[in-house]
């Protein structure tokens, strides 16, 4: 499983990757008390929520998302 943390500039924390054994990306949100906020479990879900706040993952794992490849 890859798992990458994303600290944002408004305090919260985006935990997300992909896991081999599932065959699926996720995305955990917490926020600033490392509460979980948000899950999500789908590409769709994943974009959505980025284009929705203008959160910026590193260009090569969006690229690996939308190409759906793990990373």
């Amino acid at each position: 499983m890859s798992r990458y943390v994303m600290k944002t500039d408004d305090g919260k924390e985006l935990h997300y990757g992909f896991d081999m054994p599932l065959q699926e990306y996720f995305m955990q949100v917490f926020d600033d008390n490392g509460d979980p906020t948000e899950n999500m479990d789908t590409r769709s879900e994943i974009f959505q929520f980025l284009d929705e706040t203008g959160y910026k993952l590193p260009q090569n794992h969006i690229m690996a998302l939308a190409l759906d490849v793990p990373f």
